[in-house]
């Protein structure tokens, strides 16, 4: 690999990460500026496969670094985390006894 060549894989690498920084700091997991993020992401990935600057074994363990430095965690062990914490939420359904016009 060519200093060039080199050079450029530690551009792209340093771009991915700021990428992944943004992407991983979005608290709200639905807005539309994460999917935005996502698909970004995404395209910057195909960019980089399709051009061989990096390799996908290259790729998750960028990913998987930062995911452990922002959150501290695995993506796997978050990943149960938000599951078990969305099927703990129970929906107090008390409120919705009295008929809906004395809801106000």
């Amino acid at each position: 690999m060519s200093l060039n060549q080199q050079y450029q894989k530690l551009k792209y690498i340093d771009g991915f990460k700021d990428r992944l920084k943004m992407f991983y700091g979005i608290k709200d997991l639905k807005s539309a500026h994460r999917n935005k993020l996502n698909h970004e992401i995404d395209g910057f990935i195909e960019a980089g496969l399709l051009i061989r600057l990096i390799t996908k074994q290259e790729l998750q363990e960028i990913i998987d670094e930062q995911h452990m430095d922002i959150f501290g965690e695995t993506r796997q062990e978050r990943r149960e985390k938000l599951r078990s914490k969305s099927e703990v939420a129970e929906i107090n359904w008390d409120v919705y006894d009295s008929p809906a016009i004395q809801r106000r």
